[in-house]
């Protein structure tokens, strides 16, 4: 799914550019961490606020944000458990068909997690920052129409046209079951630079048995591309940063197989 047809099939109009400074909390969903900071250069000089950032690379974000990680292709999951906490009202048919228990067991996003962030928003002025992940996603949507739920208690913007959108009252449907999990080393697609370049941990260097600075050859759905790896200490678990000239490969996250080139 297109961006245009996310955002404009559920939202309608944009209207203006957020003024970070107007909101007591933050919440950020999908998109990379560089990108929320090239589009709100302020984001980083934010003081006495809440920032939560909800994604599934396990990284060193700062001290300024709060993170929750959570399994790769689970964001449906984790957008139905954020708007049940934040806004949920037993009255609403959809949170009354929600598992809270499965769907956070599943997502390896716990309910002790979303309280926290319940219990920051209550009474409060929120907005929640969503990056172009969902719009590849099978669900996006389903994502869009909870989003637009959420929209009655908090700002809804979107990173990559900086703008609030408005509500709409579109049908949820119900929550799609994941059958095919990605497990194993699984990399996150970001375009920058003229290089292929792969940044993971050191459990993921571990798994693949690479060492920093080595060549790597990496199958991604059934492509194959040539690849230098870094270790990235800022980095943990088995998902990691693969940076590329051009997404050719679709949604962001991918699993990967990889072998060391010969030398």
């Amino acid at each position: 799914m297109s961006r245009d047809k996310f955002i404009d099939s559920y939202y309608g109009k944009y209207v203006e550019k957020p003024n970070l400074a107007g909101y007591d909390n933050i919440i950020l969903l999908g998109g990379f961490i560089d990108e929320f900071y090239r589009k709100y250069e302020e984001l980083d000089n934010i003081v006495n606020k809440n920032i939560f950032l909800l994604h599934p690379l396990n990284c060193n974000y700062g001290s300024n944000i709060t993170h929750f990680s959570y399994e790769v292709l689970y964001d449906e999951y984790v957008v139905s458990l954020l708007a049940y906490f934040m806004c949920g009202n037993d009255e609403i048919e959809f949170f009354k068909r929600l598992d809270i228990g499965y769907l956070s067991s599943e997502s390896n996003m716990s309910e002790e997690e979303l309280e926290i962030i319940s219990k920051n928003t209550k009474d409060s002025k929120n907005l929640i920052i969503v990056g172009n992940d969902f719009y590849s996603l099978p669900c996006a949507s389903n994502i869009a129409k909870i989003l637009s739920l959420m929209s009655k208690e908090c700002d809804i913007a979107f990173l990559d046209c900086i703008n609030l959108c408005e509500k709409s009252s579109s049908k949820i449907d119900d929550v799609t079951e994941i059958e095919n999990e990605i497990n194993g080393l699984v990399v996150y697609i970001q375009e920058r630079g003229k290089d292929y370049i792969l940044e993971a941990s050191s459990q993921f260097g571990f798994v693949g048995k690479l060492n920093d600075n080595d060549d790597v050859l990496l199958n991604i759905s059934n492509d194959e591309i040539k690849a230098k790896f870094h270790l990235n200490q800022d980095l943990k678990g088995l998902v990691g940063l693969l940076f590329v000239p051009k997404n050719e490969f679709g949604f962001c996250y991918n699993k990967v197989a990889i072998k060391k080139v010969a030398q």
